[in-house]
């Protein structure tokens, strides 16, 4: 669950909006 925060911060960015779409269904 760790992992998640780290991408939801990365989508923050903008380009880890599909990164962090990718996380929550896997």
């Amino acid at each position: 669950m760790k992992n998640l925060q780290v991408v939801i911060i990365t989508g923050l960015s903008g380009s880890g909006k599909s990164t962090a779409l990718r996380a929550l269904e896997d």
